[in-house]
């Protein structure tokens, strides 16, 4: 009676099949991913994050070698992994230097290319499960280009990050992305200068006889600070300036990004672009629709909050719009983590709005199976008193796919 049972459940198995493993997909800017830190937080990090996270995909942001990424994957315990990481800075070998990106899959990996702002001989570098490293010689290299089709007058991405495309033999295709950041080249320019004339008077604190100095390194400071907390017509125009600049830039990416992404819908590929985006799509005044219209918005080097009403004007950053509000004619990628809060970790909340940087689009046929992301991991405050989870500024981001 028992084999008759097991007899027909198996027959039942074979009519209804048996769904697959649901696969977890985290994104992660993981800070600073050098294998010297990697290491200092190996256990303290990496190995809980791997606990907690359980990665069958891995998108990492913020890390700079082929070594860094393979740690990771042992760390993390992702096993038979199959790792594709950019090489942007265009070097080659362990310990290339720059912010990369890395994808770190259990699925094997169909094929991969590299759109990076500068063709050389090395391109991504692949690596099997076996530990083989292929180092960019096999991997397509394309330069990454604005498409004008799409963004008119655009300005250069010289020294800009590019980005994956990694195709799995699943389907999926993943573009791992770091956009240009909102950093304020003029804000950093008068705080390094400020920092710079404090460790100088540190120095000079050290040699006697030196009051005069002293005194005058103060004068200097006070100086500084006052001209940097000043609302001058000057620093405005210059801050503004950066403001707009960094969202061209990431609307350029994300242009050629969406492009691709709507030949692999064609295909019946599922594209999957994910990572840090360094800008949110739920700020009225930020957040637009409109190539040709953006909003004009006062910033401090104090606050990157942004207004809630910009005098009915569209707002200045499209980047999301252009996966997901038909900029690009046929593509409406589904955003997974709007309204999953603040991803991004820092000492003073007051400066940026409670909305998520870190996201993932999805689009293509099996779009629905994706579960809404949600952010993992507990803030602690780290010796500095600076929030962190799993010793990241970023909170990693989970979602998980019915396959």
């Amino acid at each position: 009676m028992k084999l008759f049972l097991v007899l027909i459940f198996l027959c039942l198995l074979v009519v209804t099949g048996v769904q697959a493993k649901p696969l977890r997909i985290v994104t992660w800017n993981v800070y600073a991913g050098t294998i010297e830190g990697i290491e200092n937080r190996a256990l303290s990090d990496f190995m809980k994050a791997g606990k907690e996270l359980k990665p069958d995909i891995l998108i990492i942001q913020e890390i700079n070698s082929y070594a860094s990424a393979q740690r990771i994957a042992e760390l993390m315990n992702i096993k038979s992994a199959h790792i594709a990481i950019s090489n942007f800075n265009r070097d080659i070998g362990a310990f290339y230097q720059g912010h990369e990106v890395a994808v770190i899959s259990r699925i094997p990996i169909k094929s991969l290319t590299e759109y990076d702002t500068g063709i050389d001989e090395f391109g991504a570098v692949t690596i099997s499960p076996s530990g083989n490293i292929d180092y960019g010689r096999g991997v397509r290299e394309i330069k990454l280009v604005t498409p004008t089709s799409i963004i008119s007058n655009p300005i250069s991405l010289r020294g800009q990050r590019g980005f994956l495309r990694v195709e799995l033999k699943n389907d999926i295709v993943i573009y791992p992305v770091h956009l240009k950041s909102n950093l304020l080249g003029y804000c950093f320019t008068a705080s390094d200068a400020a920092k710079a004339v404090v460790s100088l008077r540190r120095k000079i604190n050290k040699v006697a006889g030196s009051e005069p100095d002293v005194k005058l390194l103060e004068s200097m400071i006070s100086r500084l600070k006052k001209y940097g907390d000043a609302d001058t017509t000057i620093k405005r125009s210059a801050i503004n300036s950066d403001v707009q600049r960094n969202a061209k830039l990431r609307e350029q990416v994300m242009a050629a990004i969406g492009l691709l992404a709507k030949k692999d819908v064609a295909n019946k590929k599922t594209p999957l672009v994910a990572g840090d985006f360094n800008t949110s799509d739920e700020e009225p005044c930020k957040s637009g629709s409109r190539l040709d219209q953006d909003a004009k918005v006062d910033f401090t080097c104090a606050s990157r909050k942004v207004p809630n009403t910009c005098g009915g004007m569209d707002g200045f950053d499209d980047t999301h719009a252009l996966l997901s509000r038909g900029i690009i004619s046929g593509l409406k990628m589904r955003s997974l983590t709007n309204g999953i809060g603040r991803t991004h970790l820092s000492a003073d909340e007051n400066k940026y709005a409670d909305v998520p940087i870190d996201h993932i689009y999805v689009d293509g046929p099996r779009k629905m199976k994706f579960s809404k992301a949600i952010k993992l991991g507990i803030p602690q405050y780290d010796n500095r008193n600076r929030p962190r989870v799993f010793g990241s500024d970023h909170h990693p981001v989970l979602t998980i796919m019915v396959q």
